[in-house]
């Protein structure tokens, strides 16, 4: 006991020093780091208000429809204060991590709302049941490869989550791929795909 506490209090000594070696300079480093991306960050910052103002308003019905536009709304905000975030800290590579996942969110959004939004809408949401569906299968083929043990497999699920999860799935798996169901606009994509999911390359 006393020999850990030896070492980590070694080890914390170590890193003070270096902290009291680089803090004095890290303000400075940062603030040169943000400086070009200042102008911008500010105007994303404003602009992530909005979208904040948005989502929370009465944009929405409050009769429970269109709750995927919601959640896209919502997942477009963060995704704007993430990238306020992360071009504030001088994390422009980080950035566009996050602006990628930002344009793949506009699209979500621009194609529910293009045609019968409400059937798109619920398509959306939707594939959250695929999605449950998706990590059992990964879960199961875990647990026949020996990788995970039964009970490690059980501890996920509470009582009858499995048969609901399996009921939901055969409720509306004709509206996804049947064997890669990896894309909640399969359907609408059917026809010119020919029955291929549809994808995004940037």
């Amino acid at each position: 006991m006393h020999e850990a506490q030896a070492v980590l209090d070694k080890y914390n000594n170590i890193l003070q020093d270096y902290a009291n070696k680089v803090m004095p300079q890290f303000e400075p480093s940062m603030d040169r780091q943000r400086q070009p991306y200042q102008p911008f960050y500010k105007k994303l910052f404003d602009f992530y208000l909005l979208t904040s103002y948005l989502t929370e308003s009465k944009l929405f019905p409050d009769d429970g429809s269109l709750q995927g536009l919601r959640i896209l709304y919502a997942k477009s905000c963060h995704s704007f204060f993430g990238v306020y975030s992360c071009l504030k800290n001088g994390l422009a590579s980080e950035g566009a991590v996050i602006l990628r996942s930002l344009f793949e969110t506009k699209l979500n959004v621009k194609l529910v709302l293009k045609n019968d939004t409400p059937q798109r809408d619920k398509l959306f949401i939707d594939f959250n049941i695929v999605e449950k569906w998706n990590n059992l299968q990964a879960k199961r083929l875990l647990l026949r490869n020996a990788v995970i043990s039964q009970k490690d497999f059980d501890s996920g699920y509470y009582n009858n989550e499995i048969t609901q999860i399996e009921s939901d799935y055969a409720r509306i798996k004709e509206n996804y791929h049947p064997k890669q169901p990896y894309q909640w606009a399969w359907k609408l994509f059917q026809p010119t795909l020919h029955g291929k999911n549809p994808s995004i390359k940037i």
